[in-house]
């Protein structure tokens, strides 16, 4: 009995945290990548800033629907770039672009692994691993 009040509480506790934004992956550390990549203290400001100001109009896009996003998001991409040249010495940016790309790879494993594109999976329809496309349920 006490176990079960013990995981009432635990869990009504996790989801009131979680539905108030108190999730860790909500908040980026830019503070720690930018101690991964060797930024000093004349740069960090900067480089803070621009991170921050680059997230905000990243979560902006998001809002906008699936369709606009991939377009903005490589725009905003490539934007960033172009202002961190500015902050970033040439070895600080291109330790930031290793990063980013094992992370672009790293998302991609993920996504080809985990291929769930919305309401086929509601219809019966399970997807084929080799493709993208949804096979007929039971092959």
């Amino acid at each position: 009995m006490k176990l079960q009040w013990f995981t009432l509480i635990f869990l009504m506790f996790g989801v009131t945290a979680y539905a108030n934004g108190m999730h860790p992956r909500h908040e980026p550390n830019f503070a720690r990548l930018a101690e991964q990549i060797n930024v000093n203290e004349a740069q960090m400001d900067a480089f803070i800033n621009v991170m921050k100001e680059q997230h905000a109009q990243r979560k902006e896009i998001h809002k906008e629907g699936r369709d606009a996003v991939k377009s903005k998001m490589d725009a905003l991409h490539r934007g960033l770039l172009t202002k961190l040249e500015a902050i970033l010495t040439e070895p600080q940016l291109d330790e930031l672009k290793d990063r980013m790309e094992k992370r672009r790879q790293k998302r991609e494993k993920y996504r080809l692994l985990n291929v769930h594109k919305g309401n086929c999976c509601k219809r019966g329809q399970r997807h084929n691993s080799n493709t993208e496309e949804p096979a007929e349920a039971g092959i």
